[in-house]
């Protein structure tokens, strides 16, 4: 999103009468730029909260038959339960129901009914013979399983004559093998089929890095048919680090503004805290070797000086003394001698002892 951007939330409209959602916080929030010049948003997501009406569904029992899965009563707005049959007796209607927002189950409560001799018929039968009624059996699959059609089977009795079910046939829902990803692999066992609800992990090869979901799962598209819930993720190779950390002077600070990295050719400057001195160039630049040209310099205090001022000091007193002997060992060669005021004579030989003292200007007993 572009600098400025402004993004505005609203609730989806309510699912059903008597129920909808109420937003809470601010419905607008915009892209701006934090201190280091980083994109953010102004403020979190809103959120939408359902609002409901006081609901209570009643007493959901069934006869003949048993609850296998739901909460127990008392049963609220999108409370569920799922029945299933006593042995000898067949479901008449949906197993699961919803309590809807008007105090009542979606579908109503079905029954279980005592099973009368039922004959399959043929899985082949296009058209029922005979005008007689139709009863669905389950009408649905349970989850991980798709629908391929219905069965029939022919049932009569003394009291209701002859009458046929509707039995739904369901196929567990499988998954092609999970794709494949470069630089990459799944961790999941190396098999044709799938079965639904399956998790596969993904890990990459040495030096790469992982860029989506670690895991994808096995589902059911909009046709019943299996496939994986989102793409493989990638596996990349981290790019190259192309920039300079942000540079720390201790005793001192940048004048520029801070980054807390800096592009190639950044120019940073640099300047020490009263009472320091600096030790190296006000001026650094990031060079392409991702370090700084010339290196990041020092703040020194300036009472630590001292010590090396004097020294400083001592070395020229006695670089003075060098250069006065070595004038007079140049002039004695010469035709006067500077110390008997004559000019030396053939086969005069002098053994000159020179004798040179250091003045250390802090030690005064010297």
């Amino acid at each position: 999103m572009l600098y400025g951007t402004i993004v505005t939330y609203t609730c989806d409209p309510e699912p059903e009468k008597g129920v909808e959602f109420s937003l809470i916080g601010e419905n607008t929030i915009h892209c701006i730029s934090n201190s280091e010049e980083r994109g953010i948003w102004s403020g979190p997501a809103p959120l939408c909260k359902l609002s409901l009406p006081a609901v209570w569904c009643s007493y959901a029992s069934i006869a003949n038959g048993h609850k296998i899965s739901g909460k127990k009563a008392p049963y609220f707005y999108n409370d569920s339960v799922t029945f299933k049959c006593d042995d000898g007796f067949t479901l008449k209607g949906s197993s699961q129901i919803h309590c809807k927002a008007n105090n009542t189950w979606d579908t109503e409560i079905p029954m279980c009914e005592k099973e009368a001799p039922c004959q399959p018929v043929g899985e082949d039968v296009q058209e029922l013979p005979g005008d007689f009624p139709v009863i669905p059996v389950n009408t649905s699959c349970h989850d991980g399983y798709q629908l391929t059609g219905h069965s029939y089977r022919k049932c009569q009795d003394g009291e209701n004559g002859v009458w046929f079910q509707k039995i739904p046939r369901c196929k567990a829902i499988h998954c092609p093998p999970p794709p494949e990803t470069d630089n990459g692999r799944h961790t999941g066992v190396m098999a044709e089929h799938f079965l639904y609800g399956t998790e596969i992990s993904y890990e990459c090869d040495k030096g790469f890095s992982l860029l989506g979901e670690k895991t994808i799962r096995c589902i059911s598209d909009s046709k019943g048919h299996g496939s994986w819930n989102r793409p493989p993720p990638q596996c990349l190779k981290p790019h190259p680090v192309t920039h300079c950390s942000n540079p720390e002077v201790k005793h001192g600070y940048k004048l520029n503004k801070t980054h807390s990295s800096y592009s190639h050719n950044d120019i940073v400057y640099v300047a020490c805290n009263p009472g320091f001195i600096m030790n190296g160039s006000e001026l650094i630049r990031c060079h392409t070797n991702n370090k700084w040209v010339p290196g990041v310099p020092t703040c020194i205090k300036m009472g630590s000086l001292a010590p090396l001022l004097c020294g400083l000091s001592a070395g020229f007193v006695v670089l003075i003394c060098l250069v006065s002997v070595t004038l007079c060992l140049i002039l004695k060669h010469g035709k006067h001698n500077c110390y008997t005021n004559t000019n030396p004579r053939e086969g005069d030989l002098y053994l000159e002892i020179w004798e040179v003292y250091s003045i250390d200007l802090h030690n005064s007993a010297s």
